[in-house]
């Protein structure tokens, strides 16, 4: 139980770390701390399954923080942006999956250490 608390724990590091890296506080460092932590989480990592859930844990916290600024949906003024806007948060992390599982492709045929 303690390894998985630890792997959460560095999903959701790197994902505030991603978050922060963008508008409005631009700390664009912090990006580079935030895929090293992820790839330290995916080096235990060998199912794909998983790798999704943790990317996904990621990504999400990273769009919930990155796009809160931007969102219109956030002020609960007009019924359709929040739910686009909700929707945009549940389904914008898919897209990220794709390079990290080329990337867990690549690791596992290649046999990178």
């Amino acid at each position: 139980m303690k390894e998985k608390t630890f792997r959460i724990l560095l999903a959701s590091i790197s994902g505030v770390m991603l978050g922060f890296a963008y508008p409005p506080v631009t700390t664009g460092i912090t990006s580079i701390f935030a895929f090293v932590s992820l790839f330290i989480l995916f080096e235990t990592i060998t199912s794909y399954g998983r790798v999704f859930r943790y990317s996904y844990l990621t990504f999400f916290i990273f769009n919930l923080i990155g796009m809160y600024w931007a969102g219109g949906f956030t002020h609960c003024k007009d019924l359709y942006m929040m739910i686009a806007g909700g929707l945009l948060l549940i389904a914008h992390p898919f897209f990220f999956y794709v390079p990290i599982a080329v990337w867990m492709l690549i690791r596992r045929n290649l046999s990178f250490k």
